[in-house]
């Protein structure tokens, strides 16, 4: 028997396999990663609120069959490339467990109380507004962008232009903001190839955003980008996301990162 594949998973992939859309034995011949991405993801959907049973039923596949599950937030894994022994005080992993633990032992024939549902309601709208608020300020920028294309260089060149550079440096600054400033990447040192699949995905994704003046980022937008950090050469990335898809199997040097159930 040949080595397994090892694939991350995205979010979806879990509902997917709990709900027994994705068949048992479709994971004979994998190792299946999962990440805090997927955590936070399931501990802040809107659909603990309307369908509780189905978000257990993918915490549930998550437990069940996650090979390894990279614990730290997509930031401290980015910076943990270039400084091995940073950690980020960042204490929601642990409390998004101890919340999974109650939701797995919960008996599915009983309600969410009402105090309950309001609670979880309070937590999830947070944390869709502050995604919004991040969401808006990247739009805003998008008619600039997209005004520079239309008065500049054009559409199809505009797609050939090498932008991870700029890249680079915004990934540094979102370092710099979530660390106070503590961590300053090296960006001409920085194994940037160990998260190629992000950045290039990221890079084609703007582009296209760029070029499109319909188009818009919408706030798991951020999430399924972040989802692929924890892809390393090697590995796969498992999506049905049409997108995302599209995305990946458009582009030659990241094409073979897809992993299709």
């Amino acid at each position: 028997m040949g080595d397994k594949i090892k694939v991350v998973a995205d979010t979806n992939t879990w509902y997917d396999i709990g709900t027994g859309e994705i068949k048992p034995q479709s994971l004979g011949n994998v190792q299946l990663f999962s990440s805090y991405v997927n955590l936070f993801e399931l501990s802040k959907t809107p659909k603990l609120l309307k369908d509780w049973r189905l978000v257990k039923k993918a915490v549930k596949a998550l437990h069940d069959h996650s090979y390894r599950i990279y614990e730290q937030n997509p930031i401290e894994f980015i910076i943990k490339k270039q400084f091995p022994h940073f950690v980020l005080k960042d204490l929601s992993y642990k409390e998004i467990l101890k919340g999974f633990e109650v939701l797995l032992s919960r008996n599915e024939a009983v309600d969410l109380t009402t105090e309950e549902s309001e609670n979880m309601k309070r937590s999830i709208e947070a944390f869709m507004e502050s995604g919004k608020l991040t969401v808006s300020r990247l739009n805003d920028a998008l008619p600039e962008l997209r005004k520079n294309i239309k008065e500049g260089i054009g559409k199809d060149a505009h797609r050939k232009i090498l932008s991870h550079p700029m890249l680079f440096e915004v990934v540094k600054k979102f370092v710099q903001q979530q660390t106070n400033c503590e961590v300053n990447l090296d960006i001409k040192t920085y194994p940037w190839e160990e998260i190629e699949l992000f950045i290039i995905a990221w890079d084609s994704f703007f582009k296209e955003l760029e070029v499109h003046p319909s188009q818009k980022i919408h706030p798991n937008d951020w999430q399924d980008l972040f989802a692929m950090v924890y892809v390393s050469p090697g590995m796969k990335f498992a999506t049905k996301d049409d997108r995302w898809v599209s995305i990946i199997t458009s582009n030659e040097s990241i094409k073979h990162y897809l992993h299709r159930f």
